[in-house]
């Protein structure tokens, strides 16, 4: 039962003794197999097919270089077995940069996208070059900012490079380098410097030209110490009265911990109709409730107090009658207040109870006095005041003198009460 392999074309297939066939390249083989006794055979047709292309790549996807000048771009194509590595070369702007076969000219200054294509399967990968019009050389180098402060915990800061002149364009490479790693790091890249413990740490830049030259500059890295952060703020007092048109009140914030770095606050009025808020000065408006809070810049921490402004205290104003008045019944007399040429009369505000002093030669009444009081039948417009509520026991007076919170330009008179009428006996001018 023993038999014999063999391929008719072994630069495409090869055959072992055992039958295990190895492709060689692309194309067809026959395989055939042969007894030893007999010499009976059978074939096998085999077909090698290629290993296709799955990418390509370049060793650089960005290029600088001046008019005249060349860079040579080379590719990679994936897999590395693949059967078909034959590649096309393109240029988006052959007035700015040529190329041929990978290699890259400049022709004139601007930016071009060179793209390397796969033969199979179209794969592309591509290279930005930029082309300077000539060279222009470095004189001196700098860095921007000269110094630089920062806090420990806090945010990293980016350092550039000045050119001299600021169109200088040979510089071949730029590294960055730090003193003191544990104080300040950076970026050998970018020059990002990242703080790290507080202290003072010397950022290097240096900076090599197309002629080899070697320049440097330095910052001067400062890193503070981490701040001490807000945690909270109280005030004093909680709650405040006021009066609208009155005094103002302060509220004192204090800001935890005690030793904060940053104890600065802002203020605010959920009502600024009814009372404002300037550096914890807190101003009465009008009539009403409102919250004054206080945030603290870091940490937007808040507390708030509760503000009550009352309405505006009316001013006291003394009325004097000197009519002589006769002929009052008990229970005849009232005090009418009325508008006058107040526009802003308001009688439901007025103050509610007053003093009156009669000076009455009438000897079943005398002197004296009597206490008067708003009652029920007052309106918004009108003010009706009698003594005590109850009926006034006088039958005359010489002079009546009151004292009371009376708004400028109300008119008050003394209201001589007939049945169901009444008969106006005295009248003071508007006030």
């Amino acid at each position: 039962k023993t038999v014999t392999w063999s391929s008719d074309k072994n630069n495409i297939a090869t055959v072992d003794a055992n039958g295990k066939v190895t492709a060689v390249a692309v194309g067809t083989a026959k395989i055939t197999v042969t007894t030893t006794d007999g010499s009976k055979t059978a074939v096998c047709d085999v077909t090698v097919t290629p290993i296709p292309v799955t990418g390509v790549s370049l060793d650089k996807t960005t290029a600088s270089l001046f008019v005249g000048n060349t860079v040579t771009l080379t590719p990679t194509v994936s897999p590395a077995e693949a059967d078909n590595k034959n590649v096309t070369w393109s240029t988006s702007n052959s007035t700015v940069a040529t190329v041929n076969n990978g290699v890259v000219t400049g022709a004139a200054a601007g930016v071009a996208t060179i793209t390397v294509t796969t033969v199979d399967q179209s794969k592309t990968a591509t290279c930005l070059v930029t082309v300077a019009a000539a060279p222009i050389a470095i004189t001196g180098v700098a860095v921007s900012p000269a110094t630089l402060g920062l806090t420990v915990d806090g945010q990293t800061s980016t350092l550039s490079v000045v050119y001299t002149p600021a169109n200088a364009n040979t510089q071949k490479s730029v590294a960055w380098s730090t003193s003191n790693s544990a104080v300040a790091g950076v970026n050998a890249t970018t020059g990002v410097v990242s703080p790290v413990a507080a202290g003072v740490a010397t950022i290097t830049v240096t900076v090599v030209d197309t002629s080899d030259v070697s320049r440097t500059a330095t910052c001067l890295v400062t890193v503070s110490p981490a701040p001490v952060r807000v945690t909270g703020v109280t005030v004093n007092p909680t709650t405040l009265s006021l009066s609208a048109g009155g005094a103002t009140g302060s509220i004192t914030p204090t800001v935890l911990p005690g030793d904060a770095s940053n104890k600065n606050v802002t203020w605010s009025s959920s009502a600024d109709s009814i009372a404002t808020v300037a550096n914890g000065v807190v101003t009465p408006v009008s009539a009403g409730v409102a919250t004054i809070t206080v945030t603290t810049v870091d940490g937007a921490k808040t507390a708030t107090c509760l503000v009550t402004v009352g309405a505006a205290p009316q001013s006291q104003t003394t009325v004097t009658f000197n009519n002589p008045v006769e002929g009052l019944s008990t229970g005849d007399m009232k005090i009418y207040i009325t508008a006058g040429t107040n526009t802003s009369f308001n009688a439901s505000t007025f103050i509610a109870t007053t003093t009156v002093v009669v000076v009455d030669p009438d000897s079943d009444t005398g002197e004296g006095n009597r206490r008067f009081v708003k009652v029920s039948e007052s309106t918004d417009t009108r003010v009706v005041l009698m003594n005590n509520g109850l009926p006034f026991s006088i039958k005359s007076f010489q002079s009546l003198t009151f004292t009371t919170a009376i708004p400028a330009g109300a008119k008050v008179e003394i209201i001589k009460w007939l049945g169901s009428s009444g008969e106006v006996v005295s009248t003071s001018n508007n006030l």
